[in-house]
């Protein structure tokens, strides 16, 4: 059996309920403003670290394993000290990652402050996991808004009369081609509901669909 990320599934309900609000309003600001704000990063980076300081401290409390192995469980002092390093591990992997990618300009400032407040959430084990499902929904969101302008385009053409969004979609597509490099937060939001679906479905008491 998988070694328990949560002390108990109201915990983990928690958790993924609290996460993917906060992704989800940095989806639908950046979609509509092109930026997602500073007091939302920095909150969500304070509030990842003080949730994985409750949730390890719970952990310990009950003798359960606790992240860092040379950390005895048992005591709610080395919990919260668990759950601060585990962000911070976090934080630090997801900043190192994304800081190399906005160097070689494959994403916004922005991006690298969400996706390290994430960090300080998943950890260095499940960030993995978040960043590889982000790039796959960002690579689907990518392919549909050109398919979408290239269709929207040949039917502007083919009839020019049609009030198309033409514009909306030119903006559209310019951010796709300029930030390829383009905003994660939306995929950010899909990822983080995937992640928890996949990593956590036991602990949230959720049976996953068999073929």
């Amino acid at each position: 059996m998988a070694q328990p990320f949560f002390p108990d599934p109201i915990f983990a309900w928690s958790f993924f309920g609290i996460i993917a609000l906060l992704t989800a309003i940095a989806a639908w600001i950046d979609t509509r403003k092109a930026i997602v704000p500073k007091w939302l990063t920095v909150g969500t980076f304070i509030i990842g670290f003080l949730v994985n300081m409750l949730r390890s401290a719970l952990m310990a409390y009950e003798g359960k394993p606790l992240f860092c192995p040379f950390l005895e469980t048992g005591s709610v002092g080395i919990g919260v000290l668990d759950g601060f390093l585990f962000s911070l591990c976090g934080s630090l992997f997801a900043f190192a990652l994304m800081f190399g990618m906005w160097a070689v300009k494959l994403c916004g400032g922005g991006d690298v402050k969400l996706f390290t407040a994430l960090g300080s959430w998943f950890g260095v084990y499940e960030f993995i996991f978040l960043y590889i499902f982000s790039l796959g929904v960002l690579w689907v969101w990518v392919i549909f808004v050109l398919i979408s302008g290239t269709k929207m385009k040949k039917l502007k053409k083919a009839n020019p009369t049609i009030p198309g969004k033409q514009d909306k979609i030119n903006v559209g597509a310019d951010r796709v081609k300029g930030r390829l490099r383009m905003t994660y937060s939306l995929p950010i939001a899909v990822a983080t509901i995937l992640v928890m679906l996949v990593l956590h479905h036991a602990e949230l008491r959720l049976e996953l669909p068999t073929f």
